[in-house]
């Protein structure tokens, strides 16, 4: 469950001419208002990130299971 103080990490998605990065961002829960929640990032910055976006620390993040899925598990 969600809630201020939970260590959470999250994807995004960029593109740019030609690609496509995904990356895993991390941070600290600091309040919940409905259905999103405000995370400081490890650098200081507040954002806003809806809640299902959200995983907890220690969950495969959604690269992880794209990666699994298309590849497998060893």
């Amino acid at each position: 469950m969600i809630k201020v103080g939970t260590p959470v990490h999250w994807t995004t998605f960029s593109k740019g001419k030609g690609a496509f990065s995904l990356s895993r961002k991390d941070g600290t829960v600091t309040t919940v208002e409905g259905e999103v929640a405000k995370v400081r990032t490890r650098g200081g910055r507040t954002m806003r990130i809806g809640i299902s976006r959200l995983r907890l620390a220690g969950e495969p993040s959604q690269v992880t299971e794209f990666i699994e899925a298309v590849c497998g598990r060893d």
